[in-house]
């Protein structure tokens, strides 16, 4: 819901289940894949003049390789293969097999207007089964750093709505009040991702960037679990 929400927070939080690996910041590379899609997807089927001649499109097979392309971005790849892939052995650089966590990234949206929406529906034809954790700021701000209260409320009034009119699997909100996040609301995501009450349970909360800036500073998941640690963790990825 904008910058200095706890974003960050959030996404260590949901990492430190070893269930999920999640990517940072795309630069809202899924705003890029719409104008893609939609300049490629929507070109009138007339198109058959020399100037503009082409084959038919199956506008699902073009979100089928964005939705290829975002679990690229996601996971990484090896520099090896690009290296073959570029010395013209084209070895194949999409994943040979299914990840055995869930993939995902941050994102970090500022807009007001309609192309918020347009886009988020977008991601339910990529995605049909997605899920999002929205990262919300509500209340006054009194140290604003890179954001601000404002921008929040009108991320918040732009798609809080639209949430709620979706099914309850799809959408989670964790709030960063003014005494920071609560633990409690983490372990509500956990039963929300299908954790069992007998798996896994935060103990505490990571803080990202608690200076205000950018620092990822030291992370202990030691103390992010209860005793037995995240190999109590039972949530299996389908």
């Amino acid at each position: 819901m904008g910058g200095r929400t706890g974003s960050s927070t959030v996404l260590d939080m949901v990492n430190a289940h070893p269930a999920f690996s999640l990517a940072g910041e795309d630069n809202d590379q899924i705003q890029d894949a719409y104008a893609m899609w939609n300049k490629a997807a929507l070109q009138p089927a007339n198109y058959t003049s020399d100037a503009w001649g082409r084959g038919e499109l199956t506008p699902y097979d073009l979100l089928c390789d964005i939705q290829a392309w975002f679990e690229d971005i996601a996971i990484g790849r090896n520099p090896g293969a690009l290296k073959e892939y570029v010395a013209e052995n084209h070895a194949s650089l999409r994943v040979e097999s299914h990840p055995s966590t869930v993939v995902g990234w941050k994102g970090i949206h500022f807009t007001s207007d309609a192309i918020g929406l347009t886009l988020v529906n977008f991601m339910n034809a990529v995605f049909p089964c997605h899920r999002i954790i929205f990262s919300d700021r509500p209340g006054d701000w009194k140290s604003p750093a890179f954001g601000n209260g404002e921008n929040a409320g009108r991320a918040r009034n732009l798609f809080k709505p639209w949430s709620d009119k979706r099914e309850k699997w799809q959408d989670k909100w964790i709030n960063l009040y003014d005494d920071g996040f609560h633990t409690g609301d983490f372990n509500d995501m956990l039963s929300w991702f299908g954790e069992p009450d007998s798996g896994c349970r935060y103990t505490d909360v990571l803080h990202a960037n608690p200076d205000g800036g950018y620092s990822k500073g030291a992370l202990d998941l030691s103390g992010v679990f209860g005793p037995d640690g995240p190999g109590k963790c039972q949530l299996t990825v389908g």
